[in-house]
């Protein structure tokens, strides 16, 4: 079963530019503090090649999944710095809480049809958030009875929920397979996870490469899609849904100032007289090639 593909929308046209100013900043401050992985959040595979580098931090390519995760990441008390420093300057200020409003007049009613399939509204349901837009599923499962508990950056989630949310979380965990090993075990039976994330597969990011906007403590795992399925299935989910939306990929390669832009986008762009662009758009969607997923899995 599908997903509910989400409304095409940029949330960089209301994202407070000081967020990725201070992201910025911290970059430069932790990169010299690192220690090294060497196995695939994804497949467990210890083979690997370079790919790029990203303000000192190395990614990798997995030869087995192609998933991409940065080998020289920072230790966990750095991180709780880093983490903190975010909440202390931006998401706790006035600013990032009316971005998050305006998410959620954009997002929530995408986000709720995806709940409705999937989810009983005659039931009390056990939620766990796991993110920095908690207001945005809030407003999306607001006609759902639920207990909702955020889950801070640097708790171990613990308890037993129905469903639990990752909002952009998978992809700057230091240990993505001992988490998703304790979100699975947190779950009851049969319940949901819905993950959102961005995808090492998709053609923007295997277009722009190092050009790609990334920040390496925001995604150390860049997982491909056949990276994400094998992950989940070898801890136990089964997967529902996944959905790569497709819709500002092509956008944001030709908005970049890269000079990688394939010849032949820039052709699209400049002679769509058929509606080939979108056609292209589609195909990217049909295909799982965008660099943004949704998923939804069961607890099997």
């Amino acid at each position: 079963m599908s997903l509910v593909n989400e409304t095409v929308f940029d949330v960089n046209d209301i994202k407070p530019k000081e967020l990725d100013e201070t992201i910025h900043r911290l970059h430069k401050e932790f990169s010299g503090k690192t220690k090294l992985r060497n196995i695939c959040p994804a497949c467990s595979s210890d083979e690997y090649k370079h790919a790029f580098d990203k303000y000192k931090f190395h990614y990798v390519e997995c030869c087995n999944c192609k998933s991409l995760y940065i080998q020289n990441t920072i230790e966990l008390d750095d991180y709780i710095k880093y983490s903190k420093e975010l909440e202390d300057n931006i998401y706790s200020g006035e600013k990032y809480k009316k971005y998050l409003e305006e998410l959620a007049r954009n997002k929530s009613s995408n986000l709720e049809l995806t709940a409705s399939r999937f989810l009983n509204k005659n039931t009390k349901l056990k939620v766990a958030y796991m993110g920095s837009k908690a207001k945005v599923f809030q407003v999306a499962l607001s006609n759902f009875d639920t207990e909702f508990d955020i889950i801070d950056d640097n708790c171990s989630i613990t308890g037993s929920y129905d469903f639990i949310i990752m909002d952009h979380y998978m992809e700057k965990v230091l240990d993505l397979k001992q988490l998703m090993t304790t979100v699975h075990k947190s779950l009851n039976s049969n319940g949901y996870l819905y993950i959102s994330s961005r995808v090492g597969s998709g053609i923007d990011i295997l277009t722009l490469w190092e050009e790609t906007k990334l920040y390496p403590l925001e995604h150390q795992n860049l997982l491909s899609v056949d990276g994400i399925k094998i992950m989940l299935n070898t801890i136990g989910f089964n997967i529902k849904g996944l959905n790569t939306p497709g819709t500002l990929d092509v956008d944001n390669i030709l908005n970049s100032k890269s000079s990688n832009i394939p010849r032949f986008l820039n052709y699209l762009a400049s002679f769509d007289k058929e509606n080939a662009l979108e056609d292209f758009r589609v195909f990217i969607q049909k295909n799982l090639l965008s660099s943004f997923a949704t998923i939804i899995a069961q607890k099997g």
